[in-house]
């Protein structure tokens, strides 16, 4: 047993601890060239996804290892060497030995049967990450990977004093073979789950025009060759011509249809056409909610099995959530409290705006206040995402947790760029970034932003983001503790209403006739505590918030006693 712990433990650890050079280098590379390869993979209308980097960056750890124990001569171990010993007369480069007669492998003992499984095994990772990672490598190309990499090994060896041996050659070639084949038993047990490790094209909804006759009509084509259902395309299977299907509204209004949003989904690189999709908003009919929902949507029979669908709904989804759709956040909301609750996985929401948390909010105590808080970076943030705890989870754990599902990246500007909050934010949604994923900008002092974003949005940030307006602008991450808000700037009003109904107190915050306040109410640009109110006789009280479009927000301090003329006395901040 001492022999064979001998063998097979302490030599493979020798040999794991003399590829630390080539898993540092290999590191180091990997991150110097992550933010060229996304702007590639971006110019070509795809993206990577964090699991596929992950496994990237495992598969460049091991090639760098790999490099470092079958390129180097036989007398290199960087233990030594760290310590300035040498061997004597020990050139890089010198001729070294050469077997070319097959099956000497199979000749001695335990050494030789350590050899021979070592030589199939270490080689395994190429035919599984190769396999795993890239689209379209099926066996024959393993085959010659596998070959034509222990080719050149066994050459390169034969120059550095090692030896060149026919045996390795075809070992570390069935070990290559053996990779793809567990690559195929993965994919036959878990295809959905292999399918996250290929790159992702980037998709795009767009309406329908006539620059997309021919590919629309395509599509139609290629659902009836298929004899697939025409779900979401807004009736695409009853029409002659694509002008006739175009006319939407002139359809829905003669047959009478809800109105709907209809987008074709692009895929970028190409700009080919896979998928339709169509949406209605609220409020619907009990009929239409029960037998036909907000959302349904097709892909093209050739181009399925790629998570078009998915990447086509949370497309759609988010479109949704610009236009205010309460049903799909508060379905999204109530998504991830279950992933908390079934899983015991700590789950958050996008960052939602003030109106937004109120509503989910309200959710949260219909569904008996499970444990969440709510968190933008820094106290008194005004966006902030939702954050469901696992049962073993501690707030303050939450919060102070370094890898949380929050960051924020400090951006330098030259003194004299005068930045507005505007210009970044233009800056980053030029990026393909969403307002969901992005926080708080924050501007403490000329030519500095601070930026509270989601930790997923973290590589496009630091790789994509060159400037704004006509600035550049130097990036890094730093700690949420070390955000810096300005203190907010408020002016302090007093004045005395008649009673205090909503259209008396907006007009006394923002100083303006009734009538006008009125109006702006009427029009839907007042918000009450963060909720649209249409009605100008609602009551305010005592720390009500007031938000009118345009003007600014204000917050009720206090509604006093009474003025001698018998008027409410009111104290208001306002937010300059």
């Amino acid at each position: 047993m001492r022999v064979l712990y001998s063998i097979f433990v302490e030599d493979t650890l020798r040999y794991i601890i003399r590829m630390f050079p080539g898993f540092l280098l290999a590191a180091l590379m990997f991150l110097a060239l992550h933010p060229w390869r996304v702007r590639r993979l971006a110019e070509k209308g795809l993206s990577s996804s964090r699991l596929r980097e992950a496994a990237l960056l495992l598969f460049w750890l091991f090639c760098g290892g790999m490099a470092v124990l079958t390129l180097t001569p036989g007398w290199f171990n960087w233990l030594p060497l760290l310590r300035g010993l040498v061997p004597d007369h020990a050139p890089f480069f010198t001729l070294g030995s050469w077997n070319l007669i097959p099956g000497r492998c199979f000749e001695g003992g335990l050494w030789q049967s350590y050899m021979l499984l070592g030589n199939i095994i270490m080689f395994v990772p190429f035919g599984f990450f190769a396999a795993l990672l890239w689209r379209g490598y099926v066996w024959k190309r393993a085959l010659l990977t596998g070959f034509c990499i222990t080719a050149f090994v066994e050459c390169w060896q034969l120059c550095v004093g090692r030896a060149f041996d026919i045996d390795d050659i075809i070992l570390n070639t069935l070990g290559v073979f053996c990779g793809y084949l567990l690559w195929r038993g993965l994919r036959r047990l878990a295809p959905r789950f292999t399918r996250r490790f290929h790159v992702m094209d980037i998709l795009e909804l767009v309406e329908p025009t006539m620059e997309y006759k021919d590919q629309v009509m395509d599509f139609k084509a290629e659902m009836l060759e298929y004899g697939s259902d025409f779900e979401g395309c807004s009736g695409l299977e009853n029409t002659e011509t694509y002008e006739e299907w175009l006319d939407f509204r002139g359809r829905e209004k003669r047959k009478g249809w809800l109105p709907s949003h209809t987008y074709l989904t692009i895929r970028r690189s190409d700009s080919r056409v896979v998928g339709i999709i169509n949406y209605r908003p609220s409020p619907l009919s009990d009929f239409v909610f029960q037998y036909g929902g907000h959302i349904g949507y097709s892909i093209r029979p050739t181009e399925r099995r790629k998570g078009y669908a998915k990447e086509q709904l949370r497309l759609t989804l988010e479109k949704c959530r610009a236009a205010g759709e309460e049903r799909v956040l508060l379905a999204r909301t109530l998504d991830k409290l279950e992933l908390a609750r079934s899983r015991g996985v700590p789950a958050h929401t996008p960052f939602l705006s003030p109106g937004e948390q109120a509503s989910v909010t309200d959710l949260l105590h219909a569904w008996g206040r499970p444990r969440h808080l709510f968190w933008g970076g820094y106290p008194d943030s005004e966006r902030r995402v939702c954050l469901f705890l696992a049962d073993w989870q501690e707030e303050d754990g939450v919060l102070g947790d370094p890898e949380g599902p929050l960051t924020a990246i400090e951006a330098r500007f030259p003194d004299a760029a005068a930045l507005t909050h505007r210009d970044i934010l233009g800056a980053l949604m030029g990026l393909g970034l969403t307002r969901e994923v992005l926080g708080d900008i924050l501007l403490p002092r000329p030519g500095l932003c601070q930026v509270v974003a989601l930790r997923e949005s973290l590589p496009i940030l630091l790789s994509q983001w060159e400037g704004a307006g006509r600035y550049k602008v130097s990036l890094s991450e730093i700690p949420l503790d070390r955000l810096t808000p300005r203190p907010a700037q408020v002016k302090t009003i007093r004045d005395t209403v008649a009673t205090p109904r909503l259209d008396a107190v907006t007009a006394s915050a923002f100083s303006l006739s009734r009538s006008k306040a009125a109006a702006l109410i009427t029009a839907g640009k007042v918000s009450l505590n963060h909720r649209e109110c249409l009605k100008a006789d609602r009551q305010v009280g005592e720390g009500d918030v007031l938000t009118c479009r345009g003007l600014g927000k204000c917050v009720v301090k206090s509604v006093g006693g009474q003025s001698r003329k018998g008027r409410i006395i009111l104290e208001i901040e306002r937010y300059l």
